[in-house]
C-alpha cells in the first residue's frame, strides 16, 4: 500500500508530505487540496504508463509564488521508494525529466538521469544502460523477465491505484467490450464488471451475497447478450410476496433503470470486494453521495474491517457526519490552506475536552485539534 506521498512545487503543494495508513479519511474546507492530491496520483500514474511529462506536468502546474522550475514527487509503496523530478524551461514552455529513480529496501533498482537510463536486476547488479526520451518515464521501457520482477511489480502496482468520483447519471448499462479499469466517473462500470467476471469468476459469489445483505430484495447482478458482442448489465430482484410482482417472483431492471442510490451501493460493494482480492489502493471522492444514512453504515463497517486487515487501502474524501464521527479521530487527516497559500495536512486527534461534542460538530465549527 501507499505509505508516503511527497509533493513540492505543484500548484498549492509546497514541501507537502502525507504518511498514509490502510484507511485514510481526508477532511478540510473546499479548496484545501484534498481532490488535488488525488489528481496528482492520477497524473503520476498516467506518466508512468507512458504519457509525456509535458502533458502530465505542465508549466501551469508550477506553484505560482515560487521561482523554482523543478517539481519533485516521491511515492513510497511498501519497500519501494519512487522519486521524480520534472524540470520546466519556462521561457520555452517545455518540460522534461531531470531525474527519475526507484529504490527497493534502500538499494537502487532503476535510475534515469539526464536522458540516460540504468537498470538493475533483482539482485541489484547492473543490467542494461541506454539513452531515452527526456520527456517520458523510463519505466515504460520495462518488459517483464526473470531478472526484473521487482521493477515489473512496481509498474503493475501503480496501475492498481483507482481514483474515482462516482456519477450514476453517466453510467450506461450497455457494454460493447471489456475494460481493465473503470473510468473516474465509473461511466463504464458495465464494461469493467464484464472484465471482472472473466478474470475473477470466484469473486462473483461473494459479491452477490454482499449485495443481497445490503439491498433489500436483491437477487443477482448479471450480463445478458445484446447482439453478437454487446452485453447489457441487469439486476434481478426477488419478492418475498409473489403477488407484488405482476409477472412472477422476480423482476429485472437494466442497471441504469435503478435509482442513483441503488447504483451507488452496487458499485461501492463491487469496488470493496474487488480491491480486497487485488491489493488495490482506492481513492474515493465523496463515496457517500446518493446514499441514505442506513445504507452508509453497513458499507462503512465492512470497509473499515477489510482495511484494518490490510486487505486493501482506501483514501476517501467525505463531509458526511456518520463517516467523520466513526473514523476521523483515528484515521482522519485535516487539510488546510492558510490565507490561500501552501497546502498543509495534519493527523487529527481528539482531546478529552473535545469529547463533549461529536467530532463532526467540531469539524463544522472549525474546532479541530491536530498534531
Amino acid at each position: 500500500m501507499i505509505t508516503r506521498l511527497y509533493i513540492d512545487n505543484f500548484k498549492s503543494f509546497v514541501n507537502f508530505e502525507l504518511t498514509a495508513k490502510s484507511l485514510n479519511l481526508l477532511l478540510g474546507a473546499n479548496g484545501s487540496g484534498k481532490s488535488s492530491m488525488f489528481e496528482i496520483l492520477v497524473l503520476l500514474q498516467k506518466f508512468i504508463q507512458g504519457e509525456t511529462a509535458s502533458k502530465s506536468f505542465t508549466i501551469n502546474s508550477l506553484t505560482r509564488w515560487q521561482l523554482l522550475n523543478i517539481q519533485t514527487l516521491e511515492l513510497e509503496i511498501g519497500s519501494y521508494q519512487y522519486r521524480l523530478e520534472i524540470e520546466h524551461q519556462v521561457q520555452q514552455r517545455q518540460s522534461h525529466v531531470k531525474q527519475e529513480s526507484l529504490v527497493f529496501d534502500g538499494q537502487i533498482l532503476y535510475k534515469f538521469l539526464e536522458g540516460e537510463i540504468q537498470l538493475y536486476n533483482d539482485d541489484f547488479s547492473p543490467a542494461a544502460r541506454f539513452n531515452f526520451d527526456w520527456n517520458r518515464s523510463g519505466l515504460t521501457t520495462i518488459l517483464p523477465n526473470n531478472n526484473n520482477t521487482r521493477l515489473t511489480w512496481f509498474k503493475n502496482r501503480i496501475n492498481q491505484i483507482y481514483v474515482l468520483r462516482m456519477n450514476p447519471f453517466a453510467i450506461q448499462s450497455r457494454s460493447e467490450f471489456e475494460v481493465t479499469q473503470p473510468n473516474t466517473d465509473l461511466s463504464n462500470f458495465a464494461s469493467w464488471y464484464r472484465n471482472l467476471l472473466q478474470e475473477q469468476p470466484a469473486m462473483y459469489a461473494t459479491l452477490q451475497q454482499s449485495l443481497r445483505d445490503a439491498i433489500e430484495g436483491f437477487d443477482t447482478l448479471s450480463l445478458v447478450n445484446d447482439g453478437e458482442h454487446a452485453r447489457q448489465l441487469k439486476v434481478k430482484f426477488q419478492s418475498q410476496n409473489e403477488e407484488t410482482f405482476r409477472f412472477g417472483s422476480k423482476l429485472e431492471f437494466y442497471f441504469n433503470e435503478l435509482s442513483e442510490g441503488q447504483q451507488a451501493l452496487i458499485i461501492l460493494y463491487t469496488l470493496l470486494n474487488y480491491s480486497c482480492e487485488n491489493d488495490l489502493t482506492l481513492c474515493l471522492d465523496e463515496p457517500e453521495n446518493f446514499l441514505a444514512l442506513p445504507e452508509i453504515q453497513p458499507w462503512l463497517l465492512q470497509m473499515a474491517d477489510k482495511a484494518e486487515q490490510e486487505a486493501c487501502q482506501i483514501f476517501f474524501i467525505s463531509h458526511h457526519p456518520e463517516l467523520i464521527n466513526y473514523l476521523a479521530a483515528s484515521k482522519g487527516y485535516w487539510f488546510e490552506r492558510l490565507k490561500g497559500r501552501a497546502v498543509r495536512v495534519h493527523p487529527i486527534f481528539q482531546t478529552e475536552l473535545d469529547k463533549t461534542l461529536p467530532i463532526s460538530e467540531l469539524v463544522a465549527r472549525g474546532w479541530i485539534n491536530y498534531e
